[in-house]
C-alpha cells in the first residue's frame, strides 16, 4: 500500500452572507480544484500534485454530501481535519486507470493528469485519494492536509470564451448540469457550434431514459475558440492546432477519441456550473470516448453521432460499462473473472444479484440462452466488457452494446434513473 501524507497550505475566497444550510457550515459557494498527476506502470501507481485552485461558484450537489455509489476505479473524501467528520466524497476513473491494462503498461511507464472538485472548505480538512484493488477501494494514494486561508492556493483566471444556457430547468443544486464544450472550432464558425450542441442537447433527451428526466438537466455550451479546425487523426497524419487537444488512436485504437489535457478541460468548463463534461469535436470521423466522472466526447459530423454521444454519456455520467465484445481494444483482460466489476450493467457472475437479479423473472434460466424466447427479457447473456466469454450482461442489445438499439435496457435505465438523483442532491436510491 503507498501511503503519503503531504501538508498544502491553501486560501479560498469565503463570501458571507450565504443563506444558512449545513452545507454553508463547512463550505463556501466557491470550488476547490485540485490538478494532480497518475503514474506509474500496469503494476504501481503514484500520485503528485499539481497544483490547487479556486474556481468561482460552486455548481454540484449541497445535499447528501458524504453518500456515493460504490462506482469508479478512484474514490476522493474530505474530512474536517479537527473533529474527523467526513463532510464530502466523489468517485472517477481516469486514462490512466485504462492504459495500466494495455499491453504497454507493462514494460514503459506514463503519466496522465487528472482534476478532482469538491466545494471550498471554510476550515482545515484532509484529502484522501484511494485506488480501487481486486474490486475495493483499499490503496490509499494521498492524505493531504489543505489549510483554505493560505495564500498558495491559485484563483482561476478564467478563459475568456463565450457561453450559451441550451436548456435551463433549475438550480444548478438541485439539476445535472452539462457543460458542452467546443473542440476544433474556430472563432468564425462558432455559429456551427452554437447549432451543433443545441442538436446534441436536444438528440439527449430522443433517448429514454433521458426523454422522462429533462426536467432534471441544465445544459450550457462553452465556445473554446481553436486555432485550426478539426482534431488529431494521428492513422491519418492529421494534427491540429485545437483547444483542448482531442486525438483519435488513444492506445492505439483508432476510433478512440480522447484528451489527456485536463487542465484546459477544466479551466473551459468553470465558465459555467458543470456536473459533467462533454466535448464536441468538430470533425466528421467516426468514434468517441467516455470514462466516469472524467469526461465524455464525440465527433460533431457522422450519420451515428447522436447515437455515440449518448453511448459515451452512458459511461461518464452513469457509469456504464461497454457491453460490446467483439470489436478490437487495446486492453488485457479488462475485467478479471474473478471478481465482481464495480459497474452495474456487466457481470462476471460472482455477485450478479445484488445488481439486477431483481429484474430477472424466475422462469428465466441463468446464463440466459440469446434465442429469441429472451430477446425481450432480462437475463444474464454471456458476452461483454470487451469479452467473449466470462463477462456477461444484462439484455440482447443495449445503447451500451450496438448502435441499433434505441433504448437503454431496464438494467441501465435503472442506473441512469439513479444517477440523476444522485447529482440532483437526493441520494443514490437503490
Amino acid at each position: 500500500m503507498k501511503f503519503k501524507i503531504l501538508i498544502l497550505v491553501i486560501v479560498g475566497l469565503y463570501q458571507p452572507g450565504l443563506k444558512a444550510q449545513p452545507f454553508y457550515k463547512h463550505f463556501s459557494n466557491n470550488t476547490l480544484r485540485v490538478d494532480f498527476s497518475l503514474c506509474g506502470d500496469s503494476s504501481q501507481t503514484h500520485l503528485y500534485i499539481n497544483r490547487v485552485l479556486c474556481e468561482p461558484g460552486w455548481g454540484g450537489r449541497i445535499n447528501n454530501l458524504t453518500e456515493s455509489p460504490d462506482f469508479g476505479s478512484f474514490a476522493y473524501t474530505v474530512a474536517d481535519a479537527q473533529s474527523g467528520e467526513k463532510l464530502f466524497e466523489g468517485r472517477f476513473c481516469t486514462l490512466f486507470q485504462e492504459w495500466q491494462t494495455t499491453k504497454e503498461a507493462a514494460h514503459i511507464p506514463r503519466a496522465f493528469t487528472n482534476t478532482i472538485l469538491m466545494p471550498f472548505p471554510n476550515s482545515n480538512i484532509y484529502l484522501t485519494i484511494i485506488q480501487r484493488k481486486n474490486g475495493f477501494m483499499t490503496d490509499t494514494l494521498i492524505h493531504l492536509l489543505l489549510d483554505p486561508k493560505s495564500p498558495l492556493i491559485t484563483p482561476l483566471h478564467v478563459p475568456a470564451w463565450h457561453t450559451k444556457t441550451l436548456l435551463k430547468s433549475g438550480n444548478p443544486h438541485e439539476c445535472v448540469d452539462i457543460a458542452i464544450l467546443a473542440e476544433g472550432y474556430t472563432a468564425n464558425q462558432m455559429d456551427k457550434f452554437w447549432a451543433d450542441a443545441q442538436r446534441f442537447a436536444d438528440a439527449l433527451f430522443t433517448s429514454a431514459p433521458f426523454s422522462l428526466t429533462k426536467n432534471r438537466f441544465n445544459i450550457y455550451a462553452v465556445a473554446c475558440e481553436s486555432a485550426e479546425e478539426d482534431v488529431d487523426i494521428p492513422y491519418k497524419n492529421q494534427y491540429r492546432n485545437t483547444a483542448l487537444n482531442c486525438s483519435y488512436s488513444t492506445f492505439y485504437t483508432d476510433r478512440y477519441l480522447t484528451t489527456s489535457d485536463m487542465e484546459a478541460v477544466h479551466n473551459a468548463a468553470s465558465l459555467v456550473p458543470y456536473d459533467q463534461i462533454c466535448i464536441l469535436a468538430n470533425t466528421g470521423e467516426y468514434g468517441g470516448g467516455g470514462i466516469f466522472n472524467f469526461f465524455s466526447v464525440f465527433s460533431a459530423g457522422g450519420t451515428v453521432n447522436a447515437k455515440v454521444f449518448i453511448h459515451e454519456f452512458g459511461h461518464a455520467f452513469a457509469g456504464l460499462a461497454d457491453e460490446y465484445y467483439s470489436s478490437s481494444v487495446a486492453y488485457s483482460n479488462f475485467y478479471p473473472k474473478n471478481t465482481e466489476p464495480w459497474e452495474p450493467n456487466i457481470t462476471t457472475c460472482v455477485n450478479f444479484l445484488n445488481k439486477w437479479g431483481d429484474l430477472i423473472d424466475a422462469n428465466t434460466p441463468i446464463p440466459t440462452p440469446n434465442t429469441s424466447k429472451y430477446q425481450k427479457k432480462v437475463g444474464v447473456f454471456e458476452g461483454g466488457g470487451y469479452a467473449e466469454h466470462g463477462v456477461f450482461r444484462p439484455c440482447v442489445d443495449c445503447r451500451m452494446k450496438t448502435n441499433e438499439a434505441v433504448d437503454f435496457c431496464p438494467v441501465c435505465a435503472r442506473s441512469v434513473q439513479r444517477m440523476v438523483s444522485y447529482v440532483c442532491g437526493e441520494g443514490y436510491k437503490e
